[in-house]
């Protein structure tokens, strides 16, 4: 068996040593330039030594400036601008007709110190934009600091301002929630905040969904038909205004699936400037309030009364006079004054017959049936300003002849 020497690789050179022999035969260039009696090419070598340290330090400069630019985590701050606004998809109707968008818009900014005549720029400005407010627009001009003017600037708006070719003045882009439709679906469609976060209506109740489907780059499509829902508000409008309603409410369902074909409250309102309208304009009455149902009642309670076997639809019931009850007398609107059965209490809609039915049935029974109806809790809709009904505080007499 054979030995071999072992050999070793030359270990690598430390580049502090690169640059110091560079250095040190840069030197002995210059001693033998000086040597040789050569200044002209002592000066070439310092003038190349020069335009190199300055080279090296601009692309220092240049690296550690791209690298800031585009690798930095924090984020990039805009006065006045919503940094964090979140992109929310488009809201279409049951047809892909568009309700609600997002829009690109400019927020105004202004750098005093680069405005050469400030009382011209401030005049030519308001010109230009007529709703910026002009007290606002004054103090920052004049003022000593870049600052946000105003957001919410249309292509148009921007394209005027920037036509004149002022220095100083600069816009940034801004999402901006937008709905074509105005007042149309408002209090269904609802709106949301300059955060992109849901405040109202559909866009409060499907908030994140909206929001998953803006990341995505897909629509959320609701159920009504902007078709049905433009001939339900005309109607409504029409009949409140003759009526000299305070306010005033139309829905229309599909009654096999309980769909939301159309859904509008009266007076109604603009989702793209909620601050503007009233609170009573804001409230969507067909969720927000609550009502007395009246006769339509009666359904439930004879229906309650036939299922629970506490009547048949001959069981007789005494509707004649009036029905005392404590201090109340509950009379017939139509009044028959008769014995009537179950059926003839439904077709006549008597309240006395109802009453005695519920009465009959005890409130235990009532409320029972009353909340498997579901009758006491807020309507299953999604949207969140559903209301809860007004539940009775107990189930005595007066309240089931009531109810």
């Amino acid at each position: 068996m054979t030995s071999r020497p072992i050999t070793r690789s030359p270990a690598p050179t430390p580049s502090w040593r690169w640059l110091a022999a560079w250095l040190w035969s840069l030197e002995h260039a210059f001693e033998r330039a000086r040597a040789a009696q050569r200044p002209e090419e002592d000066t070439r070598v310092r003038i190349f030594v020069v335009l190199g340290v300055f080279a090296l330090l601009f692309a220092c400069l240049a690296v550690g400036a791209t690298r800031a630019a585009l690798f930095s985590g924090a984020p990039t701050a805009r006065s006045g601008a919503v940094a964090d606004a979140r992109i929310r998809g488009d809201l279409v109707d049951r047809n892909g007709l568009l309700l609600a968008s997002n829009l690109t818009h400019y927020g105004l900014h202004i750098d005093p110190a680069e405005i050469w005549d400030r009382e011209a720029a401030v005049r030519a400005i308001a010109r230009a934009l007529p709703r910026v407010p002009a007290a606002r627009l004054r103090e920052i001009v004049f003022g000593e600091r870049r600052a946000y003017v105003m957001g919410g600037l249309t292509p148009e708006e921007r394209a005027a301002v920037h036509a004149l070719a002022l220095g100083g003045v600069y816009f940034e882009p801004e999402d901006r929630r937008v709905y074509p439709l105005g007042g149309s679906a408002a209090h269904l469609i609802g709106f949301s905040d300059s955060h992109g976060e849901g405040l109202a209506g559909a866009e409060l109740a499907f908030d994140r969904t909206i929001q998953s489907a803006g990341a995505g780059g897909q629509p959320v499509a609701l159920s009504i038909d902007l078709r049905i829902q433009g001939v339900l508000e005309n109607e409504l409008r029409a009949l409140a205004l003759d009526q000299q309603a305070i306010g005033a409410v139309g829905i229309v369902t599909n009654v096999h699936t309980g769909e939301v074909l159309g859904m509008a409250s009266w007076p109604t309102f603009d989702p793209n400037a909620p601050g503007d309208a009233s609170p009573e304009a804001l409230r969507n009455r067909a969720a927000q309030s609550v009502y007395e149902m009246g006769s339509t009642f009666k359904v439930f309670s004879i229906a309650a009364g036939l299922d629970s076997g506490a009547a048949a639809m001959d069981t007789l019931f005494d509707a004649e006079g009036g029905l005392q009850i404590g201090n109340r007398v509950i009379n017939d609107f139509h009044a028959e004054n008769r014995t009537m059965t179950l059926e003839e209490v439904f077709l006549h809609s008597s309240n006395i017959g109802t009453s005695r039915l519920a009465i009959q049935m005890g409130p235990e029974t009532v409320s029972r049936y009353y909340s498997d109806f579901d009758l006491l809790d807020a309507a299953p809709i999604e949207l969140a300003e559903s209301a809860r009904p007004v539940r009775p505080p107990n189930w005595n007499d007066t309240t089931l002849a009531s109810v």
